[in-house]
């Protein structure tokens, strides 16, 4: 059983101890020898210290002077830290909480890593069960578990459940957490979690498979040749021809970045931009190139975007653009280089195509190696490995999957599937609101909307129901609308980003009002020559026209403590809005500390702030 031993020094001046065990490789112990600690004992005569957690089976001594020593008899799973509270913004938190009701049948469930945890060291069994006891015939055990993070594949009846988790020991019953209960409503939405192979079976063996399908690819075509799209594709060919036949392909890699420590960051920003500088415009031009090709058939927009395809495709994973030396290059060249790959796949050799995938399975691989490695599904709060590096993966293993039987690919698909479905966005609420403020914002829910597209798409995973996707364009509309000025509380605003991507969410949702501030403010996506994939979804005439006068003046966001109020809620020349903060998050990731804020505007200008 395990025990903790505590002393209490006897004399302020003076105490010993020393208590030793045998092991299996030898004698092990731990001392200590000396006077008062000084300040830690502030000269009292009476302290206690916790000094060592063992499993008493085994033999030993104790050595003591001018010290009483005190036992107390522990649960095994206060060992690991199975029932600690969460750290805020840090650790993803126990899911479902004690006495959680579902929106979806079934929920996620989520739980703490042990305190020592390392990859690989433990794994865990989950139960769930109409008994509390956890002896019905209902009771469902999961046995085996590596991850934080579970989604049942089968819903569960109505009505109320208990759940736990242990950490599994070898020759002895799991180290039980405490029992949680939850219930679960009638009638609501089911989404179990789905069969990988049946899922992987509906996603095109053909090209495209990812936004778009062989069939759906000839809608789109039609769109932007004598559609709705036409005049944008017109506007594409005007922006990009002048790239073609131009050598705008670098030679080699990319330069490495120099160590911080050793040049400062000055210059280790310099040499930081100068590496963007080189990838990001061109990454850019490769997708923009293969979507155009998607809209026209002009297949010289699509050999075009394949050159960049397979330089981006022959840089050393483990090079210069590594996951684990700069993340920005390598996030993008997935996160771009799998659609225009997909988008312009008849324009490889077998030879390029072999090449290309074998890279592509080596930068995901290296992803779900850090994922795992950073204890990811434990502690998802990493603003590029939240938006990024799961996406990606998720992403990247639904483009394999279907001509790879692989099960690493599998073992991806499986992981960001669950990660993404159970804590995304890990700095939004259900009720719509993100507490890195509305620039991270409009970055972030880009990266999201994708991934519900793909899943939507690709396999038939429909998430555009759950409460933080349908809410949250309400934290933009009314919180900064059109040109608000209003301070952010975080790193900065971007209102025409902010319209962009409400854009985005509207054609997602097929809800109109999310269009009103891209077009009071004069921003149409679709008149460009780099409009998003999202941008060309759906007609956006099929929409309707917005309804803001429907929407409350005023608006309450309780999972980040924020509040706006709003006369027209259209953040034009005629509008009044107040804003108030004070969010549990705290200076989390891009949020500022600036708690309990007041904000005041009129008619276009910022009046007062507290």
């Amino acid at each position: 059983e395990w025990w903790a031993v505590g002393y209490t020094a006897e004399s302020p001046d003076i105490y010993f101890y020393h208590f030793e065990y045998n092991t299996h490789w030898g004698r092990s112990n731990i001392r200590h020898t000396g006077t008062c600690l000084g300040s830690l004992s502030q000269g009292k005569h009476d302290w206690q210290l916790s000094v060592y957690s063992r499993d008493f089976t085994q033999t030993g001594e104790i050595l003591l002077d001018d010290v009483s020593l005190t036992w107390k008899k522990i649960n095994p799973a206060a060992k690991f830290g199975l029932d600690r509270v969460a750290a805020n913004r840090v650790e993803f938190p126990h899911s479902p909480a004690d006495g959680a009701v579902w929106s979806v049948n079934p929920g996620s469930f989520s739980f703490l890593s042990p305190l020592d945890w390392v990859p690989g060291k433990y794994t865990y069994t989950l139960e769930y069960s109409p008994d509390a006891a956890f002896r019905s015939a209902e009771t469902v055990r999961v046995t085996g578990l590596e991850m934080h993070m579970y989604i049942p594949d089968k819903v569960l009846k109505p009505g109320k459940w208990y759940w736990r988790y242990g950490v599994e020991r070898k020759n002895q019953s799991p180290a039980w957490s405490k029992v949680r209960s939850f219930t679960v409503p009638a009638g609501i939405r089911e989404l179990p979690f789905p069969d990988l192979e049946e899922a992987i079976k509906r996603i095109p063996k053909g090209h495209p498979r990812i936004y778009f399908t062989p069939e759906s690819a000839g809608e789109l075509r039609r769109r932007g040749t004598v559609g709705d799209l036409a005049a944008m594709t017109k506007l594409r060919f005007a922006n990009q021809d002048k790239w073609l036949g131009k050598n705008d392909i670098p030679d080699g890699e990319p330069p490495f970045l120099p160590k911080r420590s050793e040049v400062g960051v000055s210059k280790w920003l310099d040499a930081w931009r100068k590496v963007i500088s080189i990838t990001h415009p061109r990454l850019a031009r490769m997708e923009s190139l293969a979507l155009t090709y998607l809209l026209s058939g002009e297949k010289k927009y699509g050999r075009a975007a394949a050159e960049y395809v397979k330089y981006f495709f022959s840089l050393d994973p483990d090079g210069s653009t590594a996951m684990s030396h700069n993340d920005e290059p390598g996030m993008w060249i997935m996160r771009r280089g799998i659609m225009a790959y997909d988008w312009t796949h008849e324009f490889y050799t077998p030879e390029e195509h072999k090449m290309i995938r074998k890279n592509l399975k080596l930068r995901a691989q290296r992803i779900y190696e850090i994922l795992r490695k950073q204890n990811f599904d434990c502690r998802p709060y990493g603003s590029h490995q939240a938006n990024g590096y799961q996406a990606i993966l998720l992403e990247a293993s639904i483009f394999l999957a279907p001509d790879d039987p692989d099960p690493v690919i599998r073992k991806w698909m499986r992981y960001s599937l669950t990660t993404f479905r159970t804590s995304w966005p890990p700095f939004g609420t259900p009720d719509g609101g993100w507490s890195e403020g509305p620039a991270y914002w409009s970055w972030s829910i880009d990266r999201g909307l994708r991934m519900v597209t793909i899943l939507k798409n690709a396999i038939g995973v429909d998430l555009t129901f759950l409460d933080f996707i349908k809410n949250t364009g309400y934290y933009i509309l009314q919180g900064w609308p059109g040109r608000s000025r209003l301070y952010s509380g975080c790193d900065s605003f971007a209102p025409e980003s902010q319209a962009a991507s409400l854009y985005m969410l509207a054609m997602t949702l097929r809800n109109p009002d999310f269009l009103q501030p891209a077009q009071a403010m004069g921003i149409d996506p679709l008149n460009t020559g780099w409009a998003s994939v999202l941008n060309v979804l759906a007609d956006v005439k099929s929409l309707g026209k917005p309804a803001l006068e429907k929407l409350p003046k005023a608006r309450l966001f309780p999972g980040i403590g924020f509040v706006t109020m709003r006369k027209t809620v259209t953040g034009g020349a005629d509008d009044i809005g107040m804003l108030f903060q004070s969010c549990p998050a705290g200076n989390t990731s891009h949020r500022l500390n600036s708690q309990n804020n007041i904000q005041f505007e009129a008619y276009g200008e910022r009046m007062f702030f507290s």
